[in-house]
């Protein structure tokens, strides 16, 4: 029988849970808070961290410092996840040079793009009009 291990790796132990929970300890420690109790099964610790993220959302934004980080790993979960559901498989990215130098990782769905390094915003079309990045660049 054909097994998915993606998919049992995101549901076991250190998958989802694994990363809701390893936030969830870290906003309770910035907040002074006990540790995450044990709840139960995998599900019921993602369903108490998924809570406390929810309910301390609004600090999450105005004050937690890796707020953009817990935003890029819930990101990469969803992303997982959709891929394991659909079998759809992840936009490919594409290297553009800016005007700068600097490279600037897109995909075809990519609306628009800021360089950090100079802080030029590009639109869509704006983006096609850039030359790919040299291959050492990306």
């Amino acid at each position: 029988m054909p097994v998915r291990l993606d998919a049992l790796d995101l549901r076991a132990r250190g998958g989802i849970e694994g990363v809701l929970t390893s936030w969830e300890r870290d906003v309770r420690d910035l907040l002074g808070w006990p540790p995450p109790p044990f709840r139960g099964t995998v599900e019921q610790q993602v369903d108490g961290a998924v809570r406390l993220l929810h309910d301390n959302l609004g600090w999450l934004v105005e004050h937690h410092p890796a707020v953009d980080d817990l935003a890029a790993e819930i990101h990469s979960l969803v992303k997982q996840i959709k891929t394991i559901v659909t079998g759809e498989l992840p936009e490919r990215r594409l290297h553009l040079a800016c005007t700068c130098g600097a490279a600037l990782t897109i995909t075809l769905s990519t609306p628009g793009r800021r360089c950090t390094q100079c802080d030029q915003q590009y639109g869509l079309q704006e983006l096609r009009q850039l030359p790919l990045a040299p291959r050492n660049a990306a």
